[in-house]
């Protein structure tokens, strides 16, 4: 009886050093996992601000582009109605 309980003993050995080193191996992983994981979600972020700046940059062109589109339009044919930027407002109002 006591030399099969010696050799259950001696055959879990393995299997509880395995337990020992897998663990801070799971811990490693997980630490690894999360430094890409930020890494990756920082560049998505920083690509996605620098599209939204290029989309605002060239918004505000396409913007001072329509303005002065109708400052010529208006100065040209001597319209003497609210000035353009009035009807850029009241267009944005709605």
């Amino acid at each position: 009886m006591q030399m099969n309980q010696f050799t259950g003993a001696v055959s879990a050995i393995p299997k509880i050093v395995n337990q020992y080193m897998d663990q801070p191996m799971n811990e490693a992983y997980k630490v690894a996992v999360q430094i890409q994981s930020n890494r990756l979600r920082d560049e998505a972020q920083r690509e996605n601000e620098e599209f939204l700046k290029t989309v605002d940059e060239n918004m505000q062109k396409i913007i001072k582009e329509q303005v002065k589109e109708q400052v010529k339009f208006h100065y040209r044919s001597g319209y003497d109605g609210p000035g353009p930027l009035a009807t850029l407002e009241s267009s944005s109002e709605t």
